[in-house]
């Protein structure tokens, strides 16, 4: 009888505490916009430019990239490598795969506004109801 109160109460903590609710893998979703391009691949980081800041204890600034594109999802590229820039407080990892959703910048070039680890299962939410000619499925040449 013992054993079973602590099956019953065991599975009911794990209920209630269930951290994959619908609303969450929603919540943590990538947006892109219509003008973004959505990719997969790897960062090469190069140099760090820090950005003063006061109110900021961990420390944060620009960084500077070259993204190896594996795959892409959304946008137009003619290219598998393009130069990209990121505010953060460290490098992101280069042996790893990420989803990417990449904006325009300033100056015309391309800057990583969220990433998030492939290993994570990365979900993409459509923002944009004007789907590109690419597709989901479209590959950038080697």
């Amino acid at each position: 009888m013992k054993l079973l109160t602590y099956v019953f109460a065991f599975s009911a903590a794990t209920t209630i505490c269930s951290p994959t609710r619908a609303e969450e893998i929603n919540e943590q979703a990538l947006s892109d916009g219509c003008g973004d391009l959505v990719v997969v691949g790897r960062v090469q980081n190069g140099d760090w430019t820090r950005v003063d800041d006061p109110e900021d204890i961990i420390g944060h600034g620009w960084l500077e990239a070259t993204l190896k594109v594996r795959k892409l999802i959304a946008g137009k590229l003619e290219t598998k490598s393009i130069p990209v820039s990121y505010y953060a407080h460290t490098y992101m990892r280069e042996d790893r795969d990420f989803l990417f959703v990449l904006g325009k910048d300033e100056n015309s070039g391309w800057q990583i506004k969220t990433g998030r680890l492939m290993s994570a299962h990365p979900r993409l939410k459509r923002r944009c109801d004007q789907m590109t000619a690419v597709g989901r499925n479209s590959s950038v040449q080697h």
